[in-house]
C-alpha cells in the first residue's frame, strides 16, 4: 500500500466515526439540558413548600426570605387555586415548563392553603413567604 492510500482510508474512518458520534453527543446534550431544567423546576418548588410549611408552623405574621431559580421555558407559574376549587388544589405550587415543545407540570404540595404569584421570567428571584390568618401568601403580602 502506498503512503497516500493509508492516510486516505485513515480519514474515510474518521469521518465515519464523526458521523456516528455528532448525533450522540447532539441528543446526550438536549437531554442533559432537559434535565437541568427539570432539576431546577422541581428544586424551586420543593424550595417554596417547605418555607410555606416552616412559616405556616411558626403562625400568622411569620415572615421567610426565600432564594429560587427559575429556569428558563416557565410557561406558567399557579401557586393556590384562584376561585373555588378541591382542598388539595389550594396547597399546591406549580411550575409549567415547556420544552422542545412539549409542557410538564412540575409540583410540590403544602401543608396549608397557599396563594401568590412570581415572575415566570428566568433567573434567581428573592421571594417572601409570608403566613397569613388562614394561608400562607408566596410573593406578595397579606
Amino acid at each position: 500500500m502506498k503512503r497516500g492510500q493509508v492516510a486516505i482510508e485513515y480519514m474515510m474512518i474518521v469521518g465515519l466515526v464523526l458521523l456516528v458520534l455528532i448525533p450522540v453527543a447532539y441528543y446526550s446534550l438536549k437531554e442533559i439540558q432537559t434535565s437541568t431544567i427539570q432539576n431546577s423546576a422541581e428544586d424551586a418548588v420543593r424550595t417554596l413548600a417547605i418555607a410555606a410549611d416552616e412559616v405556616y408552623a411558626l403562625g400568622p405574621g411569620s415572615r421567610k426570605l426565600v432564594e429560587v431559580n427559575v429556569p428558563e421555558g416557565v410557561v406558567q407559574v399557579e401557586i393556590g387555586c384562584p376561585g373555588t376549587c378541591q382542598e388539595i388544589e389550594e396547597r399546591k405550587i406549580m411550575l409549567t415548563i415547556s420544552i422542545y415543545g412539549n409542557e410538564a407540570d412540575i409540583f410540590a404540595r403544602a401543608k396549608s392553603q397557599v396563594q401568590g404569584s412570581i415572575s415566570i421570567s428566568s433567573g434567581r428571584k428573592s421571594v417572601e413567604v409570608v403566613a397569613c390568618e388562614s394561608y400562607v401568601s408566596i410573593g406578595q403580602s397579606c
